[in-house]
């Protein structure tokens, strides 16, 4: 049933294509997970099947670039390679991949083998579409590097933000030296480009992510909608305000911290009093300073399971997240779910997701003295910290709710699938 009341014919069938192995909760920071959930109990509800294709471990774009950059300065592939998640470490993929690209020595080498590992992303994603998409299916996929066009399947993507123009901006992508391989980024932008082109629709976590897109590729012919993104928790917690009794405890998770703001972090937490903070970082044990160099309130500590980052969350006062270059920042929405109030760069979609500043409280810092400034100001307010805590963990609950995503999501997919004149999931132009 539509929310009007009426009803409508839907698809028959919701063909998932997360990105990795979905089940594991550290996958993408559990966001196939939990998506996955969630698309499973709606479309229970309305009578759609769903059904689940496990794609292959696809290499992030950056250290798939990374990779490819070591290989032609010869720096050696095992430390890039050891850096990667085990999930894609240990792909037989990457392996071959790495086989290829040591005898790379310019970007004009190396681009035709990213090619070729993206097209055997392809070869093995369709061979597993065909066994369970048809007609009447809708294809959701993450990842517009592992394309389904190519065997004709025009699949509906859900993006945190377009990938070629986020990683390769030279100004404030995630690489910073594009210009040394205008090949490969030539590469990258035309797959994205074709696959968006051919898209049966575009779902995207923010207007950020949306506005991206189309300036990217402004001849994009896909419907485009922003349904949000939600907070990877099992469930949303109930609010718990927390009496704070000694120091403060201020918390920070993000598995890369240099690309999240680490050194801002860092110049803040050495002028606090240790005496009166307590900060927590949460993030991989590469980027861990040396004891010698870490701020006299602050400990590390390496990723951890949900559970206990949940625990975490519950146990401290405030949330700091000096972040450069988040395409979205979900790691904000569970900090808020859990009544936190949060301190961040208002880059890319932070402000959409935070809202607001009020004058008692602003969350938005871009300097260390801000970010310093903003934490005292917290510490002597408590009250207005614990109100802010509430209303984040409101917004949370309308916003950030991974079943309000999947409705908002199925509701453009089967009123634009039960059109008459939709052209089907695989299209006319199949070259499979």
């Amino acid at each position: 049933m539509s929310r009007s009341g009426q009803r409508r014919p839907a698809a028959e069938r919701i063909v998932y294509l997360p990105e990795g192995d979905w089940r594991d909760p550290a996958n993408y920071s559990g966001t196939p997970l939990f998506l996955g959930r969630a698309l499973a109990r709606r479309c229970r509800a309305r009578g759609v099947e769903l059904a689940v294709v496990q794609v292959p471990e696809l290499i992030n774009t950056e250290p798939l670039w990374r990779i490819a950059e070591a290989a032609i300065r010869g720096r050696g592939l095992r430390a890039e390679v050891a850096a990667l998640p085990a999930r894609q470490r240990d792909a037989a993929q990457t392996a071959q991949l790495v086989t290829r690209l040591r005898g790379a020595r310019t970007w004009r080498d190396a681009t035709p083998l990213l090619g070729s590992y993206l097209d055997d992303f392809t070869r093995l994603t369709t061979a597993r579409l065909r066994r369970v998409a048809h007609a009447r299916s809708a294809l959701l996929c993450l990842n517009t590097m592992n394309p389904p066009w190519r065997a004709g399947f025009r699949a509906w993507y859900y993006l945190d933000a377009p990938l070629a123009p986020l990683y390769f901006d030279e100004q404030v992508g995630f690489v910073r030296s594009a210009a040394a391989g205008p090949e490969a980024v030539s590469l990258f932008s035309e797959v994205e480009r074709e696959a968006i082109g051919r898209a049966r629709g575009l779902l995207f976590f923010s207007q950020f992510a949306s506005s991206a897109c189309r300036a990217a590729y402004p001849s994009a012919r896909g419907k485009s909608h922003v349904v949000g993104a939600g907070a990877n928790l099992g469930r949303l917690p109930d609010y718990r305000p927390v009496d704070r009794a000694g120091r403060m405890r201020l918390l920070f998770v993000g598995r890369d911290f240099g690309l999240k703001g680490g050194d801002l972090l860092l110049e803040a937490a050495a002028r606090l009093d240790p005496a009166r903070f307590a900060l927590t970082v949460v993030t991989e044990s590469r980027f861990h300073p040396r004891p010698a160099d870490r701020p006299a309130c602050a400990s590390f500590r390496a990723p951890v399971s949900k559970a206990e980052v949940a625990a975490l969350y519950a146990a401290h006062d405030l949330f700091v997240f000096p972040t450069r270059l988040d395409a979205f920042g979900i790691v904000v929405c569970e900090a808020m779910a859990h009544g936190m109030p949060v301190l961040a760069t208002p880059v890319r979609a932070i402000p959409e997701i935070l809202g607001r500043s009020t004058p008692r409280f602003d969350p938005y810092v871009t300097t260390a003295t801000e970010l310093v400034a903003a934490i005292e100001r917290a510490a002597a307010d408590p009250a207005t910290c614990r109100a802010v805590g509430r209303r984040n963990h409101a917004r949370a609950g309308r916003r950030f709710d991974w079943h309000g995503v999947v409705d908002r999501m199925l509701d453009r997919i089967l009123d634009d699938e039960a059109r008459p004149n939709a052209p089907a999931t695989r299209g006319t132009d199949a070259t499979a």
